[in-house]
């Protein structure tokens, strides 16, 4: 049983890079007709604008591939500023992995990390205080990339943008965190929508061009199923081998609203955690499996977001509510709940969980079903050039409805 502070710091130490190497191992198993080089150089060179599945473009492997090195790269970043591993920490890599699915790789995220390097180097302050920002920074990876080979202009041209767009993100995250008051936990991912619009509407101000695209793969679907529902529940049963009783500490990790910033690590330990992560993440699973969803690169991205942030203020009781009423939405509107966007809707509608562990189911479900329509209407904003596009839509759902909540309860 892990009691001790040391042992509980040494797991999360290598947890990430253990769960990683398995992914380097299915990638380089996995029978892929695409050969390797051929499949990351399309990775490399594809705009990324939302949706862009690189199981499609660039074969399972490349795929699989550049999401264990892209998570390595956060890795390699928390260990370099000596940053403790834990459920901030775990959220942050694997975010990065599952989004390294459909969006970011090597060369498009490492110019946003030295922007916000740079930030920290100019306000004479350590990386580390802001490493955390660096790694959900990422999700403008795809403004790299659409200046390079989406407009045409050349990869210095895409890597200068990216430092300068890295550079602007600190700034306006401690600015805008007020704003939904730690009730969403893509605090980066609602900060980068305002950035990426502001970006992409002096694109469209000069004249420039840009459409949000759908590139989705639907061929192995099966085998991912297979493959990936055991990935997720081996964090399950690491967390019973590590201690037989850590389920006893659910009930407890169950009653936290989930808000920034709430690190279950610290709070329940590392095996009751893990045992969330698992469940977290196959809810997720399921929930694809029942709507008639495809598990294909944008989706196993948002299983990974889930499980990441199941370390970091997720669990099942307040993930249901708001992925209903997404679900809810999806039978009175016009969306169906296996179409792409929807069905990401609803795995990545987590993100305002604390809303719902808070305030409640009912209101979680209603900012579910309000999400729904408005993840569907912000992309065309900042040009799909955001990837955490639900965490823009979920901080304007989550503004609105705290504000609400809050003056009825001073009204009684």
């Amino acid at each position: 049983m892990l009691n001790d502070r040391q042992n509980q710091l040494q797991l999360g130490k290598y947890l990430p890079i253990f769960y990683l190497g398995i992914l380097f191992v299915i990638a380089l198993a996995w029978p892929d007709p695409t050969p390797l080089a051929q499949g990351m150089t399309a990775i490399v060179q594809s705009p990324d604008v939302l949706i862009h599945d690189y199981l499609a473009s660039g074969g399972v492997r490349a795929a699989l591939l550049n999401a264990a090195l892209v998570g390595c790269l956060g890795y390699a970043l928390l260990l370099i500023t000596k940053t403790t591993i834990s459920g901030p920490a775990l959220a942050g890599i694997f975010t990065m992995t599952g989004f390294a699915l459909f969006g970011k790789n090597l060369v498009n995220t490492i110019p946003i990390i030295v922007g916000v390097y740079l930030y920290a180097r100019i306000r004479r302050e350590q990386f580390q205080t802001y490493v955390l920002v660096a790694m959900f920074g990422t999700c403008l990876a795809p403004i790299v990339s659409q200046f390079a080979y989406g407009f045409g202009y050349g990869l210095p041209i895409g890597i200068a943008v990216g430092i300068v767009t890295g550079f602007l993100i600190p700034s306006v995250v401690t600015h805008l965190l007020p704003n939904h008051q730690g009730f969403l936990l893509y605090n980066v991912g609602f900060t980068a929508g305002f950035v990426g619009t502001l970006i992409f509407s002096q694109v469209r101000a000069y004249g420039g061009l840009g459409e949000t695209s759908l590139i989705w793969s639907s061929a192995y679907h099966h085998h991912l199923v297979i493959i990936f529902a055991l990935y997720f529940a081996s964090f399950i049963l690491l967390g019973l081998c590590l201690d037989r009783q850590s389920w006893r500490r659910l009930p407890r990790l169950l009653k936290y609203p989930g808000a920034l910033v709430t690190d279950f690590p610290s709070l329940v330990g590392w095996p009751a955690t893990l045992i969330n992560m698992g469940l977290v993440s196959l809810i997720g699973l399921n929930y694809t499996i029942l709507v008639g969803g495809t598990l294909t690169g944008p989706t196993l991205g948002g299983l990974f977001t889930m499980l990441g942030f199941a370390a970091f203020g997720k669990h099942p009781r307040n993930i249901l509510p708001p992925m209903l009423g997404v679900y809810l939405g999806t039978l009175v509107k016009v969306y169906n709940a296996a179409d792409p966007a929807p069905l990401l809707a609803a795995l990545f509608v987590t993100g305002i969980a604390p809303v719902s562990g808070y305030y409640g189911p009912w209101v979680g479900l209603l900012a579910g079903y309000l999400h729904l329509a408005m993840v569907m209407h912000v992309g065309w904003l900042h040009g799909g050039l955001n990837l955490y596009n639900n965490g823009f839509s979920g901080g304007l759902v989550t503004m609105l409805i705290v504000a609400i909540a809050k003056g009825l309860r001073r009204a009684d």
